[in-house]
């Protein structure tokens, strides 16, 4: 199911032990469309809680909530990262080591489950691999929010309004962008972004405006629905096989 990150924000999250709180953000490496770690707001505790995707569950958009298959009392000992700043690969190990899940960089992409976790023992994430693991640059989602400017092959095209994540996978396969040229959003294939300037916050899109023009339209205020996904695969397909 593809979530925009603007519907996401309106998800409670909850542990074995109960409400942790609700989603404020969600973290992917720059280079790479997929979100690592989600950021919970969590009043009780008076802090952010950073939780790794993989300890998630399916959302569930009719109660609107993520259930994280983690304990309480690991979210309460888990290390309060300044989010202001970059996040050092020790930190991450750290945040891995107290909720007992496996690094991204040492698992495998299906089949994950907790060691520590179930155990009550802290996973080992030693050996050569972490040894040459190097930690790239992560970046919060929401800063990219009406903040940077999408250029299709003429020129800029619209802005970024949200980007589209897929809850089973956590890929980010679509950025929601704001056409004023069709008076409303549309989905941009990240497959079809061929670069992103952090620096003067542009993003560069490998399709004439035309094309991406005559993609789905999406109306921002609603919710990314099947249809629309089963739409926007048949497009992007389409376009696939006449470029």
């Amino acid at each position: 199911m593809l979530i925009g990150l603007t519907e996401l924000k309106t998800y409670q999250v909850t542990s074995r032990g109960g409400e942790i709180g609700r989603v404020a953000d969600v973290v992917f490496p720059r280079g790479e469309w997929v979100v690592r770690y989600i950021v919970v707001r969590s009043d009780e505790l008076e802090r952010k809680i950073i939780l790794p995707c993989s300890c998630l569950e399916q959302a569930n958009r009719r109660k609107r909530l993520l259930e994280a298959d983690v304990e309480r009392s690991q979210v309460e000992a888990s290390p309060d990262l300044d989010l202001t700043k970059q996040i050092e690969h020790q930190e991450e190990q750290d945040l891995y080591e107290c909720y007992g899940w496996p690094p991204y960089w040492l698992q495998e992409e299906q089949d994950v489950t907790p060691t520590g976790a179930l155990s009550g023992e802290p996973e080992q994430t030693g050996g050569p691999d972490q040894a040459e693991f190097s930690s790239p640059e992560l970046q919060l989602a929401t800063d990219l929010v009406g903040a940077y400017a999408v250029h299709a092959h003429e020129g800029e095209f619209g802005v970024l309004q949200d980007i589209a994540v897929d809850d089973q996978t956590w890929m980010i396969p679509y950025l929601v962008v704001d056409a004023p040229a069709k008076h409303s959003c549309i989905l941009v294939e990240t497959d079809r972004v061929s670069e992103v300037d952090w620096v003067t916050k542009e993003v560069y899109v490998s399709l004439p405006a035309e094309t991406l023009l005559d993609s789905p339209v999406y109306h921002s205020q609603e919710p990314l629905t099947p249809e629309l996904e089963r739409s926007l695969h048949e497009y992007y397909d389409r376009i696939r096989r006449i470029t």
